[in-house]
């Protein structure tokens, strides 16, 4: 329900080797780990029966990590907890089972979330662009554009170079 801090803990490396290491004892492994910003991203496996867990059986979890006073820590969840963030790796959700209720409409959410991300990955500099209703510049209405850079993403209109948010383009020409 909360966090949960160590104060052996004095970094992030130090916080996911904890999470994804030895520590988790003989039953369970990390089969992949990933992170993105302050969340880890975890695929667990048992590798022995514990309890009301079988030998094989896998699950994605969803590490919250931060620092106070110099320590840092975690709050915990797995996707059957259905958390507010979207950015698992896609091949995590072909290596672990659905396990139904509430991860069956995160895993919607976390595909929906890495389908709009993909959607101008093809942005190159001198692409033309249709932006979004509402965009302006300098109080003047902005229909169409020409990439200028990528990282940062820019545009270019008219002697203007102005630097824009993906959620402004609504789509490639």
């Amino acid at each position: 329900m909360g966090w949960s801090f160590d104060s052996s803990l004095h970094s992030k490396a130090e916080l996911i080797a904890y999470l994804t290491g030895p520590n988790l004892g003989t039953a369970m492994k990390t089969v992949a780990k990933c992170v993105k910003g302050n969340v880890l991203w975890t695929v667990h496996e048992y590798v022995e029966d514990s309890g009301s867990y079988k030998a094989g059986q896998r699950w994605i979890g969803c590490y919250l990590m931060g620092a106070d006073k110099g320590w840092w820590g975690s709050k915990d969840m797995d996707e059957s907890c259905g958390p507010c963030e979207v950015s698992c790796p896609l091949s995590y959700l072909a290596m672990v089972p659905d396990p139904g209720g509430y991860a069956t409409a995160w895993r919607e959410k976390v595909r929906a979330h890495h389908a709009k991300a993909s959607k101008f990955n093809g942005l190159k500099v001198g692409t033309k662009v249709k932006l979004r209703a509402g965009v302006t510049v300098a109080g003047d209405p902005l229909t169409e554009a020409t990439i200028a850079s990528v990282r940062p993403l820019r545009i270019t209109v008219g002697y203007l170079t102005v630097r824009l948010s993906k959620k402004h383009i609504d789509a490639i020409l």
